[in-house]
This record gives C-alpha cells, structure tokens and sequence, in this order.
C-alpha cells in the first residue's frame, strides 16, 4: 500500500522504505543534505525480540550515520526503550490506536560528536556533554 501510494503522490524517488538492521543501513546519496527518518521500531507489544538491539542500531545510525539536521520522528509505546536512544527529544505528540497509547517522538539530530583528540578542551567536552542530554 505504501509504495503505491508513493508512486501515485510523485514522491518514490524521495522515499527509501526498508526493513532491515540499522547498523546494515546507508544514506541514499553522499551529500550533506538533511533527512528525515520515520520509524516504528519494536518496543514490545508486537515484536518482542532484539527489542535493546534494534534500538541500539537505530541510535547507531541517526547520531553515527545520518547528517547533522536530520530530522526524526520515532513512534514508541514505551518510555524505557527511548530512553535506549539517549537523545533528547524536541516534541512529543501522544496518540491512542486501539487500546495502545503511543508517542511521536521528534528528535532533531545534531551531528557526531568531535573525536576525542579534535583540540576541544576537556571543560568544553564536559559542558557539550552536559548540552546534549
């Protein structure tokens, strides 16, 4: 259903949909360019397997992967496996479908971090540290 109504709205070439390991996952094109990911990872209710892992992966690939800008929307329906991101989140939108209350969360992603031998002193690290959480 998704991917026709993707060809229908014009927008396939703008759109990658999988279904595979975050670590295994690239960007579509080597630019700078901002993305935006939407994601419905598994917190428990219907898949619950590899629940730590794919969240893992998935803080893998917004923070290591994707470029500074990038915007994602997240949809969980437990706190304790966002938490796994350790992001802070910028919005929050509750929902409720069937009897599962559920969250958009939107994190806007700010780049990796500098590697530890950047120049930055310690004082500064600590206080980017501080900022990001």
């Amino acid at each position: 259903i998704m991917d026709a109504s993707l060809k229908l709205a014009g927008l396939s070439p703008l759109v990658q949909m999988t279904n595979e390991d975050c670590y295994d996952l690239e960007l579509m094109d080597d630019s700078d360019v901002p993305y935006m990911v939407v994601t419905n990872p598994p917190w428990g209710i219907r898949l619950t397997e590899d629940i730590e892992e794919s969240w893992e992966g998935l803080r893998h690939y917004l923070r290591d992967v994707c470029p500074s800008g990038t915007e994602a929307w997240i949809l969980s329906g437990d706190k304790s496996t966002t938490k796994l991101l350790k992001l802070r989140r910028d919005r929050m939108i509750p929902i409720q479908t069937g009897d599962q209350t559920l969250r958009w969360i939107q994190y806007s992603i700010r780049g990796a971090k500098p590697p530890k031998d950047s120049g930055v002193k310690d004082n500064q690290k600590q206080v980017a540290r501080e900022d990001s959480w």
